[in-house]
């Protein structure tokens, strides 16, 4: 038996209990790791519901470094730019699940308090937002914790689940 079958099983069964863990109490490290791993990993989730070839449509594929990159890849690249706030939220959650986050700066983590490790270099929130061009003063989109962006990013989903019939 798995947890879920599927994107809308995963999001309702996994994303939705640790946003409302993470908002009931937004001062937990591990409210905190569990609500930004679970909306990072809607990717997968969202991906796996579509062929390939769907999302190769949807978002064509580009050459990066002289290599074609996977459809894979294209997917995560044409989200990102239609929710830049996904950068930044996968940065940290990678700093969490590679057990590089600074667990004294994971309380209710704010641009300015949370760190993690990328590409062996040390970044701060506001750091993984600046490198996904994010502008924390900028009103239309004030990423300023993690509560926050992974808030934006369940909405972001659940839209685009709908757009695309999943």
């Amino acid at each position: 038996m798995s947890l879920a079958d599927n994107a809308r099983e995963y999001h309702a069964g996994i994303v939705v209990p640790n946003i409302e863990a993470l908002s009931a109490d937004p001062d937990s490290k591990v409210a905190s790791a569990n609500a930004a791993l679970s909306v990072s990993h809607m990717m997968d989730w969202v991906f796996n519901e579509k062929p390939a070839a769907y999302w190769a449509e949807k978002f064509p594929q580009k050459i990066i470094d002289g290599k074609m990159q996977t459809i894979k890849s294209a997917f995560r690249d044409g989200v990102e730019e239609l929710h830049p706030g996904l950068v930044a939220l996968r940065h940290f959650a990678n700093g969490v699940k590679h057990s590089n986050m600074n667990a004294d700066l994971l309380i209710n983590p704010t641009w300015e308090e949370c760190n993690h490790t990328w590409d062996q270099a040390k970044y701060t929130w506001k750091d993984a937002a600046d490198k996904a061009l994010l502008d924390p003063d900028d009103e239309d989109f004030p990423v300023q914790s993690v509560e926050y962006a992974v808030t934006e990013a369940d909405a972001f989903w659940l839209g685009f689940m709908d757009e695309h019939g999943i």
